[in-house]
């Protein structure tokens, strides 16, 4: 399994690695498992239609891997930042900022950097979802890894509406963790179950994402159906059947 994770990232997208100073920072198992995934949630964007419209250099990487990626279809962005630091509430602070409400300005360690952050917005309505890798197994996922990445990143960090001098988690859509496993997409809330009932979603999706290999689908039925419960927050003139397909 483990060489088999390895053999299928170095061969997604024909990136080009060949600089050992990229590779001297890949010093762990866990550290080539987040990139290997970084790689798939590109992979699905782009196989479903979604342009690129820009890409930032990772300073800590440089060129090799991309800081963050948007891309664009009709007229809706999605924005994929690898580790981003997220700090407290400040005065380059943002409206529809994601902050971190738990770290203390003076300790050393004052942000939060989820492995990722995507940002999905149409027209000025902005939305999130919080992932984390963890090369790791089922049980340790659902037990320990789950819960920490929920109080780390919906319970201690929330979203600044500057407008209307709100911190609050309505706009965090997504809190989950990627792992290596059998094909397998489960919701951590009681009963597995991401909805309620008569297809009424519970937000944040709460979930378990295996992502392995081109079989696995589980991280491209998780992406588009965040994509849609996104959507269902946004006010606009849509026709409601965009939501009917939604699973959970």
């Amino acid at each position: 399994m483990l060489f088999d994770q390895i053999s299928i990232w170095y061969k997604l997208g024909e990136p080009d690695f060949s600089g050992l100073r990229f590779l001297s920072k890949i010093r762990s198992i866990s550290k080539i498992y987040e990139l290997f995934c970084l790689y798939k949630i590109y992979e699905l964007f782009h196989n479903h239609g979604w342009n690129i419209i820009k890409a930032t250099r990772s300073e800590h990487l440089g060129a090799d891997v991309p800081a963050s990626v948007i891309f664009d279809k009709d007229g809706e962005q999605v924005e994929i930042y690898y580790e981003p630091m997220i700090s407290g509430l400040n005065e380059n602070t943002k409206h529809l900022d994601l902050v971190d409400l738990y770290h203390k300005e003076g300790w050393d360690y004052n942000f939060y950097s989820p492995d990722y952050v995507i940002k999905h917005s149409y027209k000025g309505q902005i939305n999130y979802f919080i992932l984390d890798a963890k090369y790791s197994t089922y049980h340790t996922v659902k037990n320990i890894h789950l819960p920490k990445v929920y109080e780390k990143y919906y319970t201690n960090m929330a979203v600044a509406d500057l407008k209307r001098s709100i911190l609050s988690t309505d706009k965090i859509i997504a809190i989950s963790v990627l792992y290596p496993s059998f094909p397998q997409l489960f919701s951590n809330h009681r009963g597995n179950k991401n909805h309620i009932s008569r297809g009424i979603l519970r937000l944040p999706l709460y979930s378990g994402i295996s992502v392995q290999d081109d079989l696995d689908n589980s991280l491209e039925t998780f992406i588009f159906n965040a994509i849609e419960a996104s959507q269902r927050t946004w006010v606009i003139d849509k026709n409601s059947a965009l939501f009917d397909r939604f699973e959970v």
